[in-house]
């Protein structure tokens, strides 16, 4: 998914470029043309995971038009959350195409690489810090003697070190180091006036090794 990395690529550098924050100068740059490109793209896709669930789903209407679910199966296997909201329309609850688009759209674009990230992230710091890894392979091994021992929620509540771990690795490397907020009023902080429709940008890289909040060690 090479287009994703490169649409994020832009947006960083839009982001980082005052002067590209204006629409009417970004019109016109090659970097919008490729943005647009790369835009359409996600979209094409996310319209065909939408119409192949679509045809999933039409395939297991029974003669009635409902759906068939009453199988011990369908209530076992976990459910893909783009499917659940088709089914969801299928059995009379209403969610727009617009809402099931844009929420396909979302999952491709910005869920592509940060469980990944994160992921990586985490076993990076593990290995710097040996001590914390052999405390976390313990926590474990603790709570799933075998690697075939069967792993539910409650198992799940118990991995405390482990879920300290995973903040950490969250806040010393946020999947989105950088956010950016649209003022939709008038907003007053700490006596300056922020101008309706003002673009906010906020780093939590920054923020989450201030150490005035973290302390020292941040």
């Amino acid at each position: 998914l090479g287009y994703i990395e490169r649409l994020f690529n832009l947006v960083s550098r839009r982001m980082l470029s005052a002067h590209l924050y204006f629409d009417w100068i970004y019109r016109f740059t090659k970097d919008y043309r490729e943005d647009q490109r790369l835009r359409k793209i996600c979209m094409e896709k996310a319209n065909e995971i939408i119409n192949q669930q679509k045809k999933n789903i039409m395939d297991q209407l029974d003669i009635n038009g409902n759906l068939e679910t009453n199988s011990e199966d369908h209530y076992n296997k976990p459910e893909i959350f783009i499917v659940k909201l088709l089914s969801e329309t299928f059995d009379g609850k209403t969610f727009s195409d617009e809402e099931i688009f844009h929420n396909a759209y979302t999952i491709i674009v910005a869920g592509n690489d940060t469980s990944a990230l994160t992921v990586a992230s985490c076993c990076l710091f593990l290995a710097m810090y040996p001590t914390i890894q052999d405390k976390v392979h313990s926590e474990i091994a603790q709570i799933f003697p075998s690697k075939h021992s069967p792993i539910n929620a409650d198992d799940l509540k118990q991995l405390v070190y482990l879920e300290m771990v995973i903040k950490e690795t969250l806040r010393l490397c946020p999947v989105a180091p950088n956010i950016a907020r649209e003022a939709l009023q008038d907003v007053l902080i700490d006596g300056t006036v922020v101008p309706k429709g003002t673009i906010l940008l906020m780093s939590f890289y920054a923020l989450h090794r201030r150490n005035d909040i973290w302390g020292d060690a941040a």
